[in-house]
């Protein structure tokens, strides 16, 4: 499974659960949207076997790859209404309701991960945005 089909359908699930319009990405725009915005890949130790994928320059070649994961922030334009904070918290149920994305002919997992603080702030002034309210999680995907 690919991550970056993985986001889509993320995106796609969200825009979806609540009929808003979903865009994947820093929200650069004043359009209102949900924006899911990925802010780290990491690579995941699996204890066996981790999922073999066909090289698709080298037919016949397998490789052995390790399980990721995407570190996500969502956040709304316009930052910090009412409305924003409802579009958070009705897009905190719909990954609830819906942990699991079938990818490909995969699954991917979705969960709720809060950050520290520190950690959040550090992210929104490299981004160069003002503090907002956000929901934090991690896709996982193999």
């Amino acid at each position: 499974m690919s991550l970056p089909t993985a986001l889509s359908t993320l995106c796609e699930t969200l825009r979806t659960g609540l009929g808003v319009p979903v865009a994947l990405g820093l929200p650069e725009t004043a359009e209102p949207a949900l924006h899911v915005w990925p802010w780290r890949l990491e690579e995941l130790a699996e204890a066996a076997h981790p999922p073999v994928h066909t090289l698709p320059h080298r037919p016949g070649t397998r490789l052995a790859t390790p399980a990721q994961a995407v570190h996500l922030l969502l956040m709304v334009q316009p930052a910090n209404t009412a409305e924003g904070l409802r579009w958070l918290a009705e897009a905190r149920m719909v990954l609830l309701a819906h942990p699991v994305l079938q990818v490909e002919g995969a699954t991917a997992q979705v969960l709720l991960s809060p950050l520290p603080v520190e950690q959040l702030t550090s992210l929104f002034l490299a981004a160069r945005l003002p503090l907002r309210l956000c929901l934090s999680a991690v896709l996982r995907g193999g």
